[in-house]
């Protein structure tokens, strides 16, 4: 009876000697059964965001999730019968990532896996240690980082996430913006600086890719995303808990490099490098899973950047479609007519913008691209607020038909004329009631942030 002989490597054999034994203490083991369990289960909702972006920026249109329609049952449930949460535990795509759901969410994952972890430390008592374990769950968690990495890294660099300052954004008072509108200005506002931190961001993405570059990949993604979430909680931005995973996924693939990072850049000692643990006894699987990083974030990256730059050109291509009417519009005189006047918005609409029934009157109209305009309204404080609307400017007819997506009921359709450039004359029908409205043009070149530009030499500093 001839016996199979499997050959194994001198250096395969070292690796595999190490790891028969190593040991790890009950704390250390405890803990990464925690970490684990949590990480499968947050794994699953990254994926499910990048499903989302997947689809929404490949074929435009709202994907469904995989394990999201279970937790819409599970959480609202859990926040109302055992939190006691009388907070709305709907889940919805408002933009926010911070709402009362996902800190439920975060919390019945944690649940999840301390039990996880219990019911794991009872059935496997004796192992001496997960380092295999540990290498295996390293790959999906570079490979989601990663993506990630490339999503928003893609987004800033082709300027898309923060857009670009309209002319709305320069008509309004500076004191009167949300720190996240400010946030968001001044990003739009510094487009070196947000294609930079997409560079850094997308750099971060590529180097965590190799086995050979996860370390400095996770160093720079850590650092970034330690940025991202200052900022996000300085100006307040609803996406802290995202961020902050981020930031604490990069920190779990530095785990095994504390020591070694600590000795090389804090103590000034010498260091070894650390062993790479193989996947498997089999060599071919192995490699196989060491290359599914590589290959799968090299098809997001490139999926990504080339979507990126075809939503950047239509976005150009769209900017560069001016209105007839470009402009910021200032009002002279607004005037409701008729024995039949009502409401100048729809209920519907005047609820979602909370916008008070005296202060219907329009404060500026805005028209910059050819499909869209801002109507500038003030709230019960008096702060302005930009309502967008969509447009159809026929220069020829001399008609303006405004619509809004959030109440088809709501209908706008007048009639200008322009004397001369900068005044202009609209009669008209705003939801029913007849009005006369008389604009002036404002002079946009006076606004700083777009004629200063970047100057490598300031003889002095003009901080007006």
């Amino acid at each position: 009876m001839i016996g199979q002989v499997q050959v194994v490597s001198p250096a395969q054999g070292a690796h595999e000697g190490a790891l028969d034994a190593a040991r790890w203490s009950l704390v250390s083991r405890i803990g990464f059964r925690f970490v684990f369990s949590y990480l499968v289960l947050y794994g699953l909702y990254v994926l499910e965001i990048l499903w989302f972006f997947l689809v929404m920026v490949g074929r435009h249109r709202m994907p469904s999730g995989f394990i999201a329609p279970l937790w819409h049952v599970v959480v609202p449930w859990f926040g109302h019968h055992v939190l006691h949460l009388h907070s709305a535990m709907d889940f919805n795509q408002n933009g926010s990532g911070d709402t009362t759901y996902e800190y439920t969410l975060v919390f019945c994952e944690l649940l999840l896996a301390a039990l996880a972890t219990v019911v794991w430390s009872l059935f496997d008592r004796k192992r001496p240690h997960y380092k295999r374990l540990y290498a295996w769950i390293r790959l999906p968690v570079r490979l989601l980082l990663a993506a990630m990495m490339f999503t928003y890294g893609s987004d800033k660099m082709f300027m898309l996430q923060f857009g670009r300052l309209t002319l709305a954004d320069l008509a309004r008072p500076f004191g009167e913006m949300s720190p996240p509108t400010l946030m968001w200005n001044f990003m739009a506002a510094s487009p070196v600086y947000t294609i930079f931190a997409g560079c850094v961001e997308t750099l971060g993405g590529i180097l965590l890719l190799f086995p050979q570059t996860v370390a400095l990949g996770a160093i720079v993604v850590l650092g970034a995303m330690t940025n991202v979430v200052f900022m996000d909680l300085s100006y307040d931005v609803g996406v802290k808990a995202l961020s902050a995973h981020f930031a604490l996924f990069a920190l779990f693939l530095l785990a095994d490099r504390m020591k070694p990072l600590a000795d090389l850049l804090i103590f000034n000692r010498s260091t070894q490098a650390v062993p790479c643990i193989p996947l498997a006894r089999c060599k071919w699987i192995d490699l196989a899973a060491q290359l599914s990083v590589p290959v799968l974030g090299t098809f997001l990256l490139f999926f990504f950047m080339f979507f990126g730059y075809r939503a950047y050109g239509r976005v150009q291509a769209r900017a560069a479609d001016r209105s007839p009417l470009y402009g910021i519009w200032d009002i002279d005189s607004f005037t409701v007519n008729g024995q039949s006047s009502g409401p100048l918005l729809t209920p519907k609409i005047r609820d979602v913008l909370q916008i008070p029934a005296e202060s219907e009157r329009w404060q500026r109209l805005v028209f910059e691209d050819n499909k869209t305009a801002v109507i500038l309204l003030k709230n019960k404080q008096g702060a302005q607020l930009l309502d967008t609307v969509q447009v159809k400017v026929d220069p020829q007819k001399g008609s303006i038909l405004f619509t809004d997506d959030r109440d088809s009921a709501w209908k706008c359709t007048l009639d200008f004329q322009r004397a001369n450039p900068s005044r202009l004359a609209i009669q008209g029908e705003i939801n029913g009631s007849p009005v006369s409205i008389a604009l002036h043009l404002e002079d946009d070149s006076r606004f700083l942030l777009r004629n200063r530009g970047v100057h490598w030499i300031i003889e002095q500093n003009n901080f007006n």
